[in-house]
């Protein structure tokens, strides 16, 4: 079974061009030997080559004109060894990215993966300036309700065709930080935020079209806290407890008051210097995302 000839035919060439854009035209002439079966020679007709001329791929660019791009391909019998493939440019947009637009004879496996790289928008609460002094006013005190600020996070999406979906797998990941380098993001900066699978098929071919989203925090992924409350640790006669805390009259403060990060109160001299202390707590588990083969 072999293809014997391509030849790029002269006949029924064509050009349109507007201001909505340009197609063109290429015909190629494909004969078979006769131990080709039937059936099979007009789905070969459409990838045909014979080591010297070969019918274009799609999305392959017009040898003539950078900006044609193949869109479209169909096959016409023309007898029964003799098959023309019709090979359709056209200027506007193509992209393997939209599934109608994908190769219907290629392997969805080998489909190469699309990247997108974005930004994620969230509100939370900040206790620090851009110069990592704590933000309280004029006597102290932290505000009530806390600052917020938007933060402008980069968030890293792939999407990629798989044999199979690990659900399991997936459970885990959602919401994991890396424990390890990911796209050159140190430990515990990147939190895989989606994780998901659609079931799709090409022919007979049954695959997963899986989604992966990673939300990336430069700092890390550590929450955060400053250390202040209403109690502080204090030796009463060789024993630790816990106490109420004083203002340096003497009042019971209403207001939490700055904690040195080991339960005791900072003194009211050092406060005045902007000294604070912030608690850090693993609030996400750790995964290596090696595993993930991205």
């Amino acid at each position: 079974m072999a293809i014997e000839k391509v030849t790029e035919s002269w006949e029924g060439l064509d050009t349109d061009a507007g201001a909505d854009g340009a197609e063109a035209t290429r015909l190629f002439d494909v004969t078979f030997d006769s131990d080709t079966p039937p059936a099979r020679r007009p789905l070969d007709a459409w990838s045909a080559t014979d080591g010297t001329t070969s019918v274009p791929a799609l999305y392959s660019p017009h040898k003539h004109n950078g900006q044609l791009f193949v869109r479209r391909k169909w096959v016409e019998g023309r007898g029964p060894f003799h098959f023309r493939t019709h090979v359709l440019y056209s200027t506007r947009p193509v992209s393997p990215a939209g599934e109608s637009q994908s190769d219907p004879f290629a392997d969805p496996l080998a489909k190469p993966w699309e990247v997108e790289w974005g930004f994620v928008t969230v509100n939370e609460q900040i206790d620090r300036d851009i110069h990592g002094n704590p933000i309280r006013n004029s006597i102290g005190e932290t505000f009530d309700p806390p600052i917020m600020r938007e933060f402008s996070d980069l968030l890293l999406t792939i999407r990629r065709n798989e044999a199979d979906f690990n659900y399991a797998r997936a459970a885990d990941y959602k919401d994991a930080v890396n424990d390890d380098f990911f796209y050159g993001f140190a430990p515990g900066c990147v939190r895989c935020v989606n994780y998901s699978g659609r079931r799709a098929f090409t022919g007979v071919i049954f695959y997963w079209q899986v989604t992966y989203a990673f939300h990336i925090r430069r700092g890390s992924w550590l929450r955060r806290i400053l250390d202040e409350g209403y109690k502080t640790k204090k030796m009463v006669e060789d024993v630790e407890k816990t106490v109420k805390i004083e203002d340096d009259e003497g009042n019971i403060v209403s207001q939490p008051w700055p904690l040195n990060g080991n339960g005791y109160r900072v003194e009211s001299e050092l406060i005045n210097l902007l000294w604070a202390f912030w608690l850090e707590f693993e609030i996400y588990h750790l995964l290596p995302f090696s595993v993930l083969g991205l």
